[in-house]
């Protein structure tokens, strides 16, 4: 298992140069300097290009804030790839509150998916309770905490007590932040989403068509996903997918799944009564899926971005 993370500077013309870290297998490397390519259709639809050999495709959000790709070259490895662009004017204050939090991660030979809630004080601690799927075994929430940094531009680091550490950035209108890790050598390899806890929210908050990337434990490989979801605003979801199995890749889809939103921005959604929990940003914009809560169901993560 293997996570990234790291900066890249696309020039608007198709060209994009990075300085990327990543996680292999609880051995840190990098930073690794890349040049790469892109496309960006009349549409938004995108596509990158690593080294010309294997391609990302997705979709660019309208503000051109987030783009989120899964990888679709046969023979490649399942990936899930978003890229966000940085704000300004944030600070510790800027994450106060309790947030949906999910994650997933590779530690050792057991695939875990994380979900519950994570408050921050506003001055750089938090306090979070998690449900864990490790390979279909379902624990109940317990607590831990940390501390937090919050950069002007976005960046974001959560270092937790028992070591582990994650660094990301945070959507410019501070709907999700993202973020990959861990970053010393011996930490797991995870990806984490967070969204914050709204009021007022309903099945109408997450209506449209999203682009949506994730990660999947698959039989004794993992399977990426990109693809699209159209949501109806009254709690049924048609999602098709082109999906990444350890190299192979094929189509699925439409599949109807259902969904319910909490007033305070929890998302669920039930497929084959799996139970994948979440969060929906305050706009309805963005949204994540973390777990199944179920036991004996496969861990997996999703992201979700409106088109």
């Amino acid at each position: 298992a293997r996570t990234f993370w790291g900066t890249a500077v696309l020039d608007g013309m198709g060209a994009f140069t990075a300085s990327i870290n990543d996680n292999l297998a609880s051995v840190v490397m990098g930073p690794i300097p890349l040049s790469e390519t892109y496309t960006v259709a009349a549409d938004r639809e995108t596509v990158l290009f690593a080294t010309d050999i294997v391609s990302y495709a997705g979709w660019t959000n309208a503000s051109g804030t987030l783009a989120v790709t899964g990888s679709i070259t046969p023979l490649s490895d399942p990936t899930a790839l978003a890229l966000i662009k940085r704000g300004s004017g944030f600070s510790l204050a800027s994450l106060s509150g309790t947030y949906r939090f999910g994650a997933f991660g590779v530690f050792g030979a057991q695939t875990l998916s994380y979900f519950g809630t994570i408050t921050f004080d506003g001055a750089g601690s938090f306090s979070i309770s998690l449900g864990i799927n490790n390979e279909g075994a379902v624990s109940p929430p317990s607590a831990s905490a940390g501390t937090y940094t919050l950069a002007a531009n976005g960046e974001v680091g959560l270092m937790f007590g028992g070591g582990d550490s994650f660094t990301g950035t945070m959507l410019p209108d501070g709907g999700m932040a993202l973020l990959s890790g861990g970053t010393l050598n011996g930490e797991a390899p995870l990806g984490v989403a967070i969204t914050p806890t709204t009021a007022g929210a309903t099945d109408g908050t997450l209506t449209g068509t999203y682009q949506l990337i994730g990660i999947e434990r698959d039989g004794g490989g993992y399977t990426s996903l990109t693809g699209s979801v159209v949501a109806n605003g009254s709690g049924v979801l048609t999602a098709s997918f082109t999906r990444n199995t350890d190299g192979a890749i094929t189509t699925s889809g439409p599949d109807l799944l259902t969904y319910s939103v909490a007033a305070d921005g929890t998302l669920t959604v039930d497929p084959l009564a799996d139970m994948f929990v979440g969060g929906v940003s305050p706009t309805g914009d963005y949204a994540f899926l973390s777990g199944p809560s179920a036991a004996a169901s496969n861990p997996k993560f999703f992201v979700l971005m409106r088109r």
